[in-house]
């Protein structure tokens, strides 16, 4: 349920549909799922919130799956890279 979401904000620029997969994302409580819509809309509104959640997500997680969360492009996104 959570990709076609994201496949779906990533299929227009509608604001309404936009701002509804952010609502969803958060109502989900899935951390991924929100930087994943996050990258999806852009913007810079987006990136300081996902800049926040990365950081948070890459401070709790485990050596190696840190590692590979910093290679995923949600995160280099929302690291600004």
């Amino acid at each position: 349920r959570g990709r076609v979401l994201v496949l779906g904000v990533g299929g227009g620029g509608d604001t309404e549909v936009l701002a509804a997969a952010v609502r969803s994302a958060r109502k989900s409580g899935d951390q991924l799922l929100l930087l994943q819509v996050l990258q999806a809309t852009g913007g810079d509104v987006a990136r300081a919130e996902a800049l926040v959640l990365a950081q948070s997500l890459l401070s709790s997680a485990p050596g190696a799956y840190a590692k590979a969360l910093e290679r995923s492009a949600m995160v280099r996104w929302a690291l600004g890279g």
